[in-house]
């Protein structure tokens, strides 16, 4: 079956070997109701409109918002997107109030935690790609970084700098899914939700969710 996705590491990572966190439940789930996962990376706009659109294929890792709720069915919750402001060094952890302080407050460009920030107030925010992000944050490009809690710990600890990370308090929750288009008829959802629910009760989705983490 059709899995497409956008790349968000630690989430969905364009490496078979190790797909990310909610690609591997994926593949577990669906090996377990007997398909054989076809991982298929685009970018996001193009997959959550064949999310949307295809016959019998799957998208992760979206987040559920109103936005998004009509528009497809939502099989299976895989985990919390936590969202707090992360910092190296001496500064942190940071509060709102304390990132408005800043002069170089960094967000995912165009991203939900862009339109948060926005939305509080703030002036001095310097939007950067998902994927020079953390490199900006390291590089003192942005004096923090505003994003999913498990998304700043994965990439501090790539760089070998997790002992520097300060992560402040959440901010935001979205939760993360397995969705399919709400045309689609060949997706076994009733079966992919028990294989789910038979997946974390015996403890295999928080031991992926560990593996990416050390």
């Amino acid at each position: 079956m059709t899995v497409v996705y956008g790349a968000f590491p630690p989430f969905t990572i364009t490496d078979p070997a190790r797909p990310g966190i909610v690609n591997e439940v994926a593949g577990e789930v669906l090996r377990m109701v007997g398909r054989v996962p076809n991982f298929v990376p685009l970018e996001w706009a193009e997959a959550q409109a064949r999310g949307r659109t295809d016959a019998n294929t799957l998208l992760t890792p979206p987040g559920r918002t109103p936005a998004r709720e009509p528009h497809y069915t939502w099989i299976v919750k895989v985990m919390d997107f936590e969202s707090a402001i992360g910092s190296l060094g001496g500064t942190g952890p940071l509060d709102l109030e304390g990132a408005r302080r800043l002069s170089r407050m960094g967000i995912i460009s165009q991203s939900f935690h862009e339109a948060f920030l926005r939305a509080q107030g703030f002036t001095n925010l310097v939007p950067v790609s998902l994927a020079n992000a953390m490199d900006a944050l390291v590089s003192g490009e942005i004096e923090a970084l505003y994003t999913q809690t498990l998304e700043l710990r994965w990439h501090a600890r790539a760089r070998g700098r997790s002992a520097d990370l300060k992560v402040g308090p959440r901010l935001q929750n979205v939760e993360s899914f397995i969705v399919t288009s709400r045309a689609a008829t060949g997706v076994p959802v009733a079966e992919m939700r028990d294989a789910f629910a038979a997946l974390e009760s015996e403890g295999a989705v928080d031991r992926i969710v560990r593996s990416y983490l050390g």
